[in-house]
């Protein structure tokens, strides 16, 4: 099941590109998929696959932003030491 504030966010915010950050096992970008979305899923561990998204198993601070409509990065910035300032940036960009 999708997180409480990702399903509110989808209330203001109905369609266009999602990026879910550190997708973990891809719930929340599954569920992006099903409201329509055009998804990226960004996820460190390989092995993650998702109908409909657009998978990068690769580690956030070197993913390469683009514009996107609604991100979503919820349980990850801790885990990025001191560059979590770095990619708060590249999100607010």
């Amino acid at each position: 099941m999708a997180k409480p504030l990702l399903i509110k966010a989808t209330e203001h915010v109905k369609s266009g590109k999602a990026l879910d950050l550190g997708a973990g096992n891809g719930e929340d970008s599954k569920f992006l998929v099903e409201k329509g979305f055009d998804v990226t899923a960004v996820e460190k561990k390989a092995g993650l696959q998702l109908e409909g998204a657009t998978v990068c198993n690769i580690d956030i601070r070197d993913f390469k932003f683009e514009k996107y409509d609604l991100i979503n990065c919820c349980f990850v910035l801790h885990f990025l030491g001191d560059k979590a300032r770095d990619t708060l940036k590249n999100i607010q960009e």
